[in-house]
């Protein structure tokens, strides 16, 4: 009977082992199975904020947490703060304590009260406050070592169980790091790729537009010689109406009198030509003709000054020094691109008193022409652009003459306005914008001894300031 009761026992014991082996088996599948599923979602993340999150809901499967955030070397004795679940944390600096040290040195370790631990006391108090207690693992970047820090609001709340796992899952922690960091450099070469792909397509474009220029060049040049005719001809029409006029009007008058005449008896013929002459139907013909003859001198005239314009903008300019008039410049812009901006875009020109400046007047016109462009494409229907100048002091000039062409359009966020000088820059899909023009207008500027400033804000518009020394003491007057 002993004997039985001692195999009843051991059976009874093996049993519960393999309940217990079995249980155990069915977590670890369990858990294995979130983790692959997390990994999966990793290998799917396509942004870098996807990417970490994917990794910390793995690092949650394994141990609970309020916060999860990631330690790296940074200066001798502090590791900082790489990414984080809670934002507030990322970028904070941490001293290498001797708990630290250990974990760096490959330990895994729990905190049960951090306010305790010297490297806490060093983080903002409102962005420690959420937690208590905490839990180190060492992992190996792939650059040099790390920490993994889990933390909970519960103190000691992380106890050998929690430690236990870590260690257990230390390689696999590692490795999803290593595989977040992979990814993260392929990302960054995905995206580096599409940049190089976009600065060729704007490559393409500038040459493509720096085509144009010349094309348009050579219009402009074709159109000058015609015009040139057609605007003497009309010259000449205009001339000889006017005494066709003058001699009709005389004989009108001469027909007047000749009709009042007591003696004078009129032929059939003559009696016709008084009447048509009282109607002032011949008079009335020269006039119209007189007018619309004005009118296409007027088309003809602003033809030639946009052909004027245009062969100044796309000549290739040399580097000279001659006296600029601001005004003059502003004024010649706005004609350029007056056909962009009249049908949506109200434009007030508020030009002041300024002096000639030294520098390029051509290359000036193409900084204004660009900022007009501009302004007119972050417009909708019904929008204003103000374009005023005048002479003032300067923190970098002393005196100088400066204008603004401020806008009521969609405006420029914060983080844009620090690149929209950049090269190749530019918030337009490609083909609709080089990422030059402001970079080409600020070196314009820049080689002038000027300055451009831009202000800008959301939805409700943006100014660009340029500030240019003053070379001359004559004071310009100007009509608007």
């Amino acid at each position: 009977m002993r004997v039985m009761k001692t195999t009843v026992e051991e059976l009874q014991e093996q049993l519960n082992h393999a309940y217990q082996l079995r249980k155990k088996a069915e977590s670890e599948q369990q858990q294995t199975e979130v983790i692959l599923r997390g990994i999966t979602a990793l290998l799917e993340a396509n942004t870098s904020d996807d990417l970490f999150a994917s990794m910390y809901d793995i690092f949650r499967q394994i141990v609970p947490y309020e916060a999860c955030f990631i330690l790296q070397q940074n200066k001798p004795r502090y590791l900082i703060c790489s990414s984080s679940t809670d934002t507030n944390m990322v970028g904070t600096q941490w001293l290498v304590d001797d708990i630290l040290k250990r974990v760096i040195n490959g330990s895994t370790l729990a905190v049960f009260n951090i306010h305790l631990q010297p490297t806490w006391e060093k983080i903002p108090e409102e962005f420690k406050k959420p937690y208590t207690s905490a839990l180190y693992s060492p992992f190996k970047g792939p650059q040099n070592e790390g920490v993994l820090v889990f933390a909970h609001k519960q103190k000691g709340f992380y106890v050998q169980t929690h430690i236990d796992i870590l260690e257990n899952y230390k390689n696999f922690t590692s490795q999803a790091q290593l595989g977040v960091q992979t990814k993260l450099l392929a990302i960054e070469s995905y995206a580096l790729r599409k940049e190089k792909e976009k600065m060729e397509a704007t490559l393409i474009n500038a040459d493509k537009m720096a085509s144009v220029g010349l094309l348009a060049a050579g219009v402009a040049h074709e159109i000058n010689n015609p015009m040139g005719f057609i605007n003497a001809n009309l010259n000449y029409t205009l001339k000889q109406l006017k005494q066709i006029r003058d001699y009709l009007a005389n004989l009108q008058t001469f027909l007047d009198d000749l009709s009042i005449e007591p003696n004078f008896k009129p032929t059939e013929k003559i009696s016709t030509l008084i009447s048509d002459f009282s109607q002032q139907t011949p008079l009335k013909t020269v006039e119209a003709i007189l007018e619309a003859s004005q009118d296409s001198l007027d088309g003809v005239e602003r033809v030639r000054v946009i052909v004027d314009e245009l062969r100044n903008f796309s000549r290739h300019y040399e580097e000279n020094d001659e006296d600029v008039d601001i005004n003059e410049c502003l004024k010649s812009g706005l004609k350029l691109v007056n056909n962009e901006l009249k049908y949506h875009t109200k434009v007030e020109l508020n030009l002041g008193e300024v002096m000639p400046i030294k520098g390029n007047g051509g290359k000036l016109t193409q900084v204004i022409t660009n900022l007009l462009l501009n302004a007119g494409q972050a417009i909708d229907e019904g929008g204003i652009i103000i374009i005023r100048s005048g002479l003032s002091h300067h923190k970098d000039h002393d005196e100088c003459v400066w204008f603004t062409i401020s806008d009521s359009g969609c405006g420029i966020s914060p983080d844009q306005i620090k690149s929209i000088f950049t090269p190749f820059y530019t918030t337009k899909p490609v083909g609709e914008g080089t990422g030059l023009g402001l970079t080409i207008s600020y070196d314009i500027i820049d080689k002038m001894g000027g300055t451009i400033e831009v202000d800008s804000q959301l939805n409700i518009g943006t100014t660009f300031t340029i500030a240019l020394p003053i070379k001359t003491s004559v004071p310009i007057k100007t009509s608007q």
